[in-house]
């Protein structure tokens, strides 16, 4: 295969949570952790079927950088790798185009749109504002066997991050943990919402290899709130792991090294402030 065309290798091999028309989890929890199987999915039930397992697909490799900011979107490529014919994938890319993910160029056709940092910041405000607000309302929705099943995906993730495995597992295991959450807040327009907008600012960021330990304590906070059904606790410890998972990611978008980190940082945490999701920091009292 051509290096034109690695990035493509897992496309087809996961399902994705989403469609576009709202979550949907098909997810099941064993020895090797959430999986998404695509085989169980649909195959000949309509173009429309197609295309929403295109959508769902492509959106996910977008997500995870399997397709990267700039890289064509060559249908016969991606035909091979999603086993259908052209047209849903055709179709697919169209929509992706109308939700900004994907755009043209004048050169390379469609290719994966590149987002520019003030979104980012942007969207990552929007992150902070809104996960607390879900997982408080799973908190509260949930059943005693979905909290049960969030939990042994949460301890699953766990053990292969003590184990070291790779960052691109780690990241689906963490994306999918947190959109089971999100889809027991029965929500369905805000579970959609929220996947849009990791999508867009390519969620997989925050996740390497020296913070993964910490962000899994902070799952761990996360999920005895929600054992515990204390949904205002619950609700603070995502924000406060939704804010220490905005800090990396931006990092990761940056790049380690690049000196507007800091700036970049800076400017988010001001725009929590001036939206009110987070309250001014009290003037140091005189002694």
């Amino acid at each position: 295969m051509s290096e034109e065309y690695g990035n493509l290798n897992q496309l087809g091999r996961r399902r994705g949570a989403g469609t576009g028309a709202g979550v949907r989890i098909a997810a099941s929890v064993d020895s090797t952790g959430l999986s998404f199987d695509m085989a169980n999915m649909p195959s000949d039930n309509g173009s429309s079927s197609r295309v929403d397992i295109a959508l769902a697909e492509l959106r996910q490799a977008i997500q995870q950088r399997q397709l990267v900011p700039g890289e064509p979107l060559r249908l016969e490529a991606l035909s091979q790798r999603l086993n259908m014919s052209v047209q849903p994938i055709r179709e697919a890319i169209r929509l992706l185009e109308a939700e900004g993910l994907v755009e043209r160029s004048n050169n390379k056709g469609s290719v994966v749109a590149k987002v520019p940092l003030p979104d980012i910041i942007d969207l990552c405000a929007v992150r902070t504002s809104v996960e607390p607000m879900m997982v408080s309302m799973a908190t509260q929705r949930a059943s005693d066997d979905e909290i049960a099943a969030i939990r042994q995906a949460h301890d699953q993730l766990r053990r292969l991050v003590q184990e070291g495995n790779s960052n691109q597992d780690l990241i689906r295991l963490s994306v999918d943990w947190h959109l089971m959450i999100y889809t027991i807040a029965r929500s369905r327009h805000l579970s959609d919402f929220i996947e849009r907008v990791w999508t867009a600012i390519r969620i997989n960021s925050a996740w390497t290899t020296p913070v993964a330990a910490d962000l899994i304590d902070e799952h761990e906070s996360i999920m005895v709130a929600m054992e515990q059904r204390d949904h205002r606790a619950a609700a603070d410890a995502m924000r406060r792991h939704v804010h220490t998972s905005v800090h990396e990611h931006i990092e990761g978008f940056i790049g380690e090294s690049d000196s507007s980190v800091t700036s970049a940082v800076v400017t988010y945490e001001q725009l929590l402030i001036d939206l009110g999701i987070v309250a001014q920091p009290s003037s140091a009292q005189p002694a």
